[in-house]
């Protein structure tokens, strides 16, 4: 097998539900550069959360490289994954208080995706810390899912991205136990990379895990493909099961043999 995206996706998000009857997401990471192959998955906010941190921590922060991944409501078990800083807090914050309807909607989502943009990432920095940016070349979608309880307890889905400034999936679907998860990703899955061009079509991984270390296990092992440039792409795996253990009820499970002793959740 391989992964589902190619060779190189860049990064991925998983979002739908297990045969087993539970709502799942993977989030997986793949890397060319030795620093985007140097991060790794850290906890933070009691399991709340978890952060793309650097693996040496006297390296500067980068914000297109570190960031806040997941976030849980561990009241209602709302979850927003993001390959993005910019848009997880504030569609986490909007989803925790906006009505029902609006989250079915996926509208909220739509707008400020649209407003946020792409990641601009083709950058170079100067001896002295000066930033430049090469808005010619070709962005970098961001993005992002979020799935969340209706007021009956049953858990929706709602993936987007911004592949330039245009959007399309964006409308929110009903969790199906079947083992088949949607996905997006931010690459076209060749080596030498582009943009995904999504079109206006779902597509779907099928497995048959039952918990999240067999999700998380799952994909890692698939994406195995070694370049003769680059080396092993993936980065980590990082998948969630909501079982009732966790936050949220979300049980969360990390691949990745790289990670310092205290970031280990398996």
């Amino acid at each position: 097998m391989a992964n589902p995206s190619g060779n190189y996706p860049g990064r991925q998000i998983f979002l739908g539900g297990l045969k087993s009857g539970c709502p799942a997401f993977v989030y997986f990471g793949s890397g060319r550069s030795d620093l985007s192959k140097k991060r790794y998955v850290q906890d933070i906010e009691d399991g709340q959360a978890m952060r793309i941190n650097p693996l040496n921590p006297n390296e500067k922060v980068d914000i297109f490289r570190h960031y806040q991944a997941v976030r849980i409501d561990p009241r209602t078990g709302l979850i927003v994954v993001s390959n993005s800083q910019a848009p997880n807090d504030a569609v986490f914050e909007a989803y925790m208080y906006m009505d029902e309807g609006e989250k079915l909607s996926g509208g909220f989502l739509r707008n400020i995706m649209e407003l946020i943009g792409p990641e601009y990432d083709d950058r170079k920095i100067s001896a002295d810390g000066v930033v430049t940016i090469d808005k010619t070349k070709i962005p970098t979608p961001r993005v992002i899912g979020v799935m969340f309880p209706d007021n009956s307890g049953a858990f929706h889905y709602t993936p987007m991205f911004t592949p330039k400034m245009d959007l399309s999936l964006g409308l929110t679907h009903a969790v199906q136990f079947n083992g088949m998860l949607e996905f997006i990703q931010t690459y076209n899955g060749d080596v030498d990379y582009k943009p995904f061009d999504y079109a206006h079509t779902a597509r779907v991984f099928e497995t048959e895990a039952s918990t999240a270390e067999q999700l998380a296990n799952e994909l890692y092992e698939i994406s195995d493909y070694e370049d003769s440039e680059y080396g092993i792409l993936r980065v980590w795996s990082l998948a969630g099961v909501r079982n009732g253990d966790g936050p949220g009820g979300w049980d969360i499970t990390v691949r990745d043999p790289k990670r310092p002793d205290h970031a280990i959740r398996i």
